[in-house]
């Protein structure tokens, strides 16, 4: 059994601050051995559930926050966050994800959707964070989301949308930038519990769906940050105000031309 585990870094056990979380901080160090802690149980937990494969997609900002000699050994590290193809995400048979948190405009601890200029995303209409966008995306490639890691915010998201699937909590969200924090050691026994679990009943968790891909809207704080000239040459989006609405085929096609359609630096770097 393969499975994938997406990992974030705000909603790792201990980071209330962007401070723990931005390469460059002297705090960045922190947030990394936390993520590690987190990451490694949930790769421990897989295995003891019964996966054969896990392989993590490091998809906080640029995508290189795990030193490998820190990773649990036992798993594969995608690192640098290159885009994956349809075919590369359909081998596996369920997705975890692991440090989410709430959604922008939610006032939840470290609340954001992808980017700090991100002000909503809707599929269909109905508005989603992080959480829903990956598990829109997996459940539209037929690939189950069983679980999620997070605070407490990010996971009662999780809930609202997909009520079966499995959540773990380590940190209670009491402000933007405050929580009741449970230490290392117990979030290490919780998520590699939860995950071994997860796995084990994975055939219990329908692939989440949205129904067919109608719209996808992006509410932006600062539209300057969509390349006009590729805007321009396609058919399938458009800017209004604030407002980038594209329609495709598929919840996967939408995105990707969202990312494409994003002027992307080292210092903005949407993740996918």
């Amino acid at each position: 059994m393969n499975i994938l585990i997406r990992l974030d870094l705000e909603g790792v056990t201990g980071v209330v601050n962007y401070a723990q979380v931005e390469p460059g901080s002297p705090e960045y160090a922190y947030g990394q051995r936390m993520a590690v802690n987190d990451v490694n149980a949930a790769i421990a937990g897989c295995f003891a559930g019964g996966a054969t494969r896990v392989v993590v997609y490091d998809m906080h900002w640029l995508g290189r926050n795990i030193p490998l000699d820190e990773f649990n050994p036992a798993g594969e590290l995608i690192c640098g966050k290159p885009v994956l193809s349809q075919e590369f995400l359909e081998q596996f048979d369920a997705l975890i994800l692991v440090g989410f948190h709430g959604k922008a405009g939610s006032g939840t601890l470290l609340a954001h959707s992808y980017e700090s200029d991100t002000l909503d995303i809707r599929i269909n209409g109905r508005s989603v964070g992080e959480i829903g966008v990956e598990a829109a995306i997996a459940g539209e490639l037929s690939v189950p989301l069983i679980l999620v890691t997070g605070d407490s915010a990010g996971c009662a998201e999780a809930r609202e949308l997909m009520p079966d699937v499995r959540t773990v909590v380590v940190k209670t969200s009491l402000s933007t930038q405050g929580a009741l924090c449970l230490p290392t050691q117990k979030t290490r026994e919780l998520i590699e519990t939860g995950a071994a679990e997860a796995v084990r009943n994975v055939h219990q968790i329908e692939p989440f769906s949205m129904g067919p891909m109608e719209l996808l809207e992006v509410d932006l704080d600062a539209p300057i940050v969509i390349n006009r000239e590729k805007l321009n040459c396609t058919t399938q989006a458009r800017l209004n105000g604030q407002t980038l609405r594209i329609n495709t085929g598929t919840i996967y096609e939408a995105w990707r031309t969202y990312q494409d359609l994003r002027m992307v630096t080292d210092d903005n770097s949407i993740e996918p």
